[in-house]
């Protein structure tokens, strides 16, 4: 997770980390100036997946760091994943 290699690039600009079943991290990128790194590229890092509650099975999107670098939206999911996923 570690590294933006390790992340699966869906589509231009959108990767995906996947943690369980349904459910993974996701990075989208804003803006990347193709002559600069692609880890200073500004995205947006998500958490998706589907998930139980009250009333059934839902999928849900939650953003958890909006126009900032690859590279802390990458090290934002590791803490995340350490965090919440034990």
């Amino acid at each position: 997770m570690d590294n933006l290699n390790n992340w699966n690039e869906v589509s231009t600009g959108y990767y995906r980390y996947v943690i369980a079943a349904k459910v993974c991290y996701e990075i989208l990128i804003d803006r990347w100036f193709h002559d600069t790194k692609i880890n200073n590229a500004i995205a947006s890092l998500f958490i998706t997946g589907i998930w139980k509650g009250d009333e059934g099975s839902y999928f849900d999107r939650e953003l958890l760091l909006e126009g900032q670098t690859v590279d802390e939206c990458i090290a934002k999911a590791i803490e995340d994943n350490a965090e919440n996923n034990k």
